[in-house]
């Protein structure tokens, strides 16, 4: 299901709207979330063709949104003398004199890579798997892939989602070191690690119209 912002108001019907890739749904105080839900998935095609035409490229200007960690942060700028950015209250670009974007990518880069080293870390010592290596690189269309040489690699995106899409991701692709392909003993070997997989799959089905830069 995807993610939304809700406004309840006295009001007698339902209603969503679109607000630059944000999902708003404004609706009565007495009307149940199971009722709201199935009324987001009654307008499913008209939320994606609605999406697919208010998203735009990233400008890069003050105030613009971020996801980290599943949160929306506002773009910041400072004045120090060296480049980077940071998260705190705001995601905050120490020098807009440098080129922005590559800020925010190197940003997500290096964040992606800690996350990525960390749970796979965590998991190779239950799985036993040695000499891993792990890459973190821009991709189009997929969030990792597992080579024959060990080599995890991993969309930079990755810090922006919540931690247990992360963890699901991390799991996603150690499982292949041990089966192949995405039959019915892969998704067995995920669900060993992740009982909650299914919903972390919908999730980033969900909300893939969120996670961009």
């Amino acid at each position: 299901m995807y993610q939304y912002r809700l406004i309840r108001s006295a009001r007698r019907s339902v209603c969503v709207e679109i607000q630059n890739t944000q999902i708003i749904v404004r609706a009565p105080y007495v009307m149940a979330e199971k009722r709201i839900k199935l009324f987001l998935f009654q307008k499913n095609n008209w939320i994606k063709k609605t999406i697919a035409k208010s998203a735009r490229k990233r400008t890069y200007n003050k105030g613009e949104k971020f996801l980290y960690l599943g949160k929306y942060y506002y773009l910041k700028f400072t004045n120090n003398k060296k480049r980077g950015a940071r998260i705190l209250k705001c995601f905050i670009i120490a020098n807009p004199s440098f080129d922005i974007k590559s800020q925010v990518q190197e940003f997500y880069i290096s964040k992606s890579a800690e996350i990525a080293t960390r749970l796979v870390g965590q998991h190779t010592r239950e799985l036993k798997e040695n000499n891993l290596k792990i890459r973190v690189k821009g991709y189009k269309s997929k969030w990792g892939s597992c080579s024959s040489k060990n080599l995890l690699s991993f969309d930079l995106k990755l810090a922006m989602l919540p931690k247990e899409v992360q963890r699901y991701l991390i799991i996603h692709e150690l499982a292949h070191l041990k089966v192949g392909g995405h039959g019915k003993n892969f998704w067995r070997e995920v669900e060993k690690n992740d009982k909650n997989y299914r919903e972390h799959r919908k999730w980033l089905r969900w909300n893939s119209h969120m996670l961009y830069l």
